[in-house]
């Protein structure tokens, strides 16, 4: 999962870039997830999912018909969110956590929106008009600048950080599967758009593993082992579908 943050002053745009953004990863073929976040709690007063949650409910969960919410009492960071759901995304985008240490897209209207309270190094794109740009460099010397409307720039900058962020997760075993000689051929090829991205069988990077809603960083080898083991005891079990495409274990110490 790779996150960027929108960051912005107040009605600048973030919640439209944001929703341009996904759009056009969407159709891309990318998988992606969204987190707003916000200083002021839910407005859900007058509703029967706040008297629930004011009855002492740790978890409440809404669902209709056409969508799902869940409502937690604590706050978590939003990668470990993602984590406890089982939920992996390819891009995470994240409307606001200025202080978050990620990559960061910086969306201005005005001189004064330059001027936020945020790690000027992690602002990696600016969009402003581009009688801003000069003060944007100033502010901002290592950012890319982008005027307000060139939003395939800005897509193709953020498509182009995945993929440098994939490529230095190949795991240089050459062996040939993605029908390059070596995993740096692929690597060059998905930075000059010369391949797809997820041509690689080594990486193993549906297996994972997490406790305490920690995940475990994992080499190849007990990837493959974890995937190989639970497979074949899985399909030992009655009720399993032919073609099934997840399995999710959780193991719980009931003596804590």
């Amino acid at each position: 999962m790779y996150i960027v943050s929108i960051v912005g002053a107040h009605k600048t745009g973030k919640t439209t870039y944001c929703q341009m953004l996904i759009q056009r990863a969407k159709s891309d073929g990318f998988i992606v997830s969204a987190i707003k976040s916000s200083s002021e709690s839910l407005d859900l007063q007058t509703t029967d999912t706040k008297r629930l949650m004011n009855a002492g409910a740790e978890q409440v969960v809404f669902t209709s018909p056409k969508d799902t919410a869940i409502f937690l009492r604590h706050e978590a960071a939003p990668e470990k969110l993602f984590e406890r759901f089982h939920l992996y995304p390819d891009l995470l985008l994240i409307e606001g956590y200025k202080s978050m240490n990620c990559p960061k897209f910086l969306i201005a209207k005005e001189e004064s929106d330059l001027h936020i309270d945020v790690t000027a190094e992690t602002i990696i794109a600016v969009v402003c008009p581009k009688a801003l740009h000069q003060s944007a460099h100033v502010q901002y010397p290592h950012a890319q600048l982008f005027e307000r409307e060139d939003i395939p720039g800005l897509y193709k900058k953020l498509r182009g950080m995945y993929i440098e962020y994939y490529a230095a997760s190949l795991p240089e075993k050459d062996c040939r599967k993605c029908g390059f000689d070596t995993c740096k051929d692929y690597a060059k090829a998905l930075m000059e758009n010369r391949a797809e991205l997820g041509r690689c069988s080594r990486t193993e990077k549906n297996v994972r593993v997490s406790v305490d809603s920690e995940e475990l960083s994992l080499s190849t080898y007990p990837r493959a082992v974890l995937s190989a083991v639970i497979r074949s005891l899985v399909e030992t079990l009655s009720g399993v579908p032919v073609g099934y495409k997840r399995i999710d274990v959780l193991i719980e110490d009931s003596a804590k």
